[in-house]
């Protein structure tokens, strides 16, 4: 498998905030995003055993899976190994594929507002992360309210888009959120990437 990085930190943003995790990052995409801060075209080929090895160097059972895009790589035998070893095993993606794996505990997922909503695929996930990464907020309340539509979640954030170390539009996340509790596109929470405010991986 196409893997960046593998490396144990806290989840540092969504409903999973603090939990302890091995994150397996891995390399291609299929969108790309001008504010991505992962370098998903630099990777190294790895056995399901050289990842198994890896992983099992850390005291934690939890693991996230993310890149990149993960669904377009196929991680049946991957899911199927962690699972047998008893790994609690979640998922970070941009929603343009279907999950059909029987192994994945949780489902983390983030449309992006350039590519638009036509291109989701996903039908039901844990968790939506939005970026506000757009000063068009009519467009973007619009783009918020067709994913609400289209991917059935428990939990709804918007979070600011983070470039160079410092997060933008603040202000316009929170007249964001503020709207749509108002056009009755239910309750939207706020979700910070606060590992990198904490300097963590």
């Amino acid at each position: 498998m196409k893997i960046v990085e593998i490396f144990k930190s806290i989840q540092g943003e969504g409903s999973n905030f603090g939990k302890q995790v091995i994150f397996i990052r891995l390399g291609n995409c299929n969108l790309k995003c001008s504010w991505c801060d992962t370098d998903w075209k630099k990777y190294k080929e790895l056995t399901i055993q050289e990842i198994m090895e890896e992983i099992s160097k850390y005291n934690c059972k939890n693991v996230i899976i993310t890149g990149g895009e993960p669904t377009i790589s196929n991680l049946t035998s991957l899911l199927k190994e962690l699972k047998d070893k008893g790994y609690w095993i979640a998922i970070e993606t941009n929603g343009t594929n279907n999950i059909g794996y029987e192994y994945i505990d949780y489902i983390a997922t983030s449309p992006k507002f350039i590519y638009g909503s036509k291109i989701i695929k996903l039908k039901k996930a844990n968790e939506v992360r939005i970026v506000v990464d757009t000063d068009n907020k009519i467009d973007f309340i619009t783009f918020c309210i067709n994913i609400r539509n289209k991917i059935k979640a428990k939990k709804y954030f918007l979070s600011p888009v983070e470039i160079d170390g410092e997060f933008k539009n603040l202000v316009l996340l929170g007249e964001i959120k503020q709207k749509l509790k108002e056009r009755g596109a239910g309750e939207w929470e706020i979700s910070m990437q606060l590992h990198k405010l904490m300097k963590i991986q």
